[in-house]
């Protein structure tokens, strides 16, 4: 597997990005940007931080909750101004929370998440048209080799 080091070095902040995102895919956990600036950007694991109520409130108390718990995993990526190139300045690897036992259910974290935009677009053309909603699940299942397939939820496709 690989795994990202300090000073690897990537063309483009996209890729430096990619990179981390298909790492944090095959090790089972989500990512976000924390900060960012013309310069460096902060990828955090997807709990890193606390979840915080609005101001004067308590923080919510609800019974789904938050899955933030102040996880530390984390990249800083620069870029090189003198060479043109975006390097990892900083890698903290390790979580303080167990990583999703399954890897099929990392494909429905949020940075996972994928659709292509064909399978976007035909949705689109069948709902302008008519089509229920389910007929065009079944449809799209039969060209994408089933459900069971897709890195989305059907729930995903109802918010497009």
């Amino acid at each position: 597997m690989f795994v990202p080091r300090v000073k690897q070095v990537f063309p483009t902040k996209n890729d430096a990005y990619m990179f981390y995102r298909d790492y944090a895919k095959l090790a089972w956990f989500s990512i976000r940007t924390a900060r960012t600036s013309k310069e460096t950007n902060h990828w955090v694991c997807s709990r890193e931080g606390w979840h915080e109520g609005k101001k004067g409130e308590e923080p919510n108390k609800t019974e789904k909750g938050s899955k933030r718990c102040g996880c530390p995993a984390y990249v800083k990526v620069k870029h090189d101004k003198k060479r043109g190139l975006w390097y990892f300045d900083h890698v903290h690897e390790a979580h303080n929370h167990k990583l999703e036992p399954s890897p099929r259910m990392t494909r429905y974290m949020h940075a996972h998440k994928n659709m292509e935009e064909g399978m976007c677009d035909k949705f689109n053309i069948m709902t302008r048209n008519g089509v229920p909603h389910q007929a065009a699940l079944n449809v799209m299942a039969d060209l994408y080799d089933g459900r069971q397939m897709w890195g989305f939820t059907e729930k995903d496709i109802k918010n497009m």
